[in-house]
């Protein structure tokens, strides 16, 4: 018994006949049987990171079907597509779908992730002086190993350093510095720090009762 399966659609019903193998010794009585070949679908998902949005759906799907979603929280959907907004770690976990075609099932699953985004602590050791020749220093405490970073600030200022440095800091270095950090699942968050100058304090003032000596 062979059959082509290489183009079939979405599901196939074939009937097979054959002679009982003992046919030829006693009788011609026929045997038959039927299957169902099921569509191939898979289930997917983006996996998304913290606050944004959770897709998920169906692959190799064909027309007329229905689908019936659920996984954490009593989550549910008849959707072809669902998706959830804004995505929370509660949403991780399994997810189940059952797709119905013609009063055929079928029923697939996938899990779940949501991604955390960097959690950034952004310093810096200004207000420096002004007329002085002091260095900017800034700092990015990274939540997790594998974070990338990327710096702006006034005066063309860049860096893909977490702690990078801005020689001889002056007026035209002052302002507003903001470092994206981007996680090694590709979630993304923002800090920013503000430098400043001062004036540097005044001189210090000298004064005291003179001391004389007599001879």
């Amino acid at each position: 018994i062979w059959a082509d399966l290489t183009a079939i659609p979405s599901y196939v019903t074939y009937t097979v006949t054959g002679n009982d193998s003992a046919a030829n010794m006693y009788s011609c009585n026929h045997k038959f049987f039927v299957f169902t070949i099921k569509s191939c679908h898979s289930a997917w998902n983006n996996s998304p990171c913290y606050g944004d949005d959770l897709m998920m759906g169906m692959r190799g799907d064909s027309l007329g079907a229905t689908y019936l979603w659920w996984g954490p929280g009593g989550f549910t959907s008849t959707l072809h597509d669902p998706h959830i907004f804004p995505a929370v770690f509660s949403d991780s976990g399994l997810y189940h779908v059952v797709k119905t075609i013609a009063g055929v099932h079928d029923t697939d699953s996938t899990y779940v992730i949501i991604h955390p985004k960097p959690i950034m602590i952004v310093t810096d050791n200004s207000p420096l002086c002004t007329g002085m020749t002091d260095t900017l220093l800034l700092h990015v405490t990274p939540a997790s190993p594998g974070e990338t970073f990327l710096w702006t600030g006034p005066n063309a200022f860049t860096s893909t350093l977490s702690n990078p440095t801005v020689p001889n800091f002056i007026s035209i270095n002052a302002g507003i510095y903001t470092v994206v950090g981007i996680s090694s699942f590709g979630c993304k968050d923002t800090g920013t720090v503000s430098a400043g100058l001062i004036p540097p304090p005044l001189p210090p003032v000298i004064s005291g009762t003179p001391v004389y000596c007599y001879r």
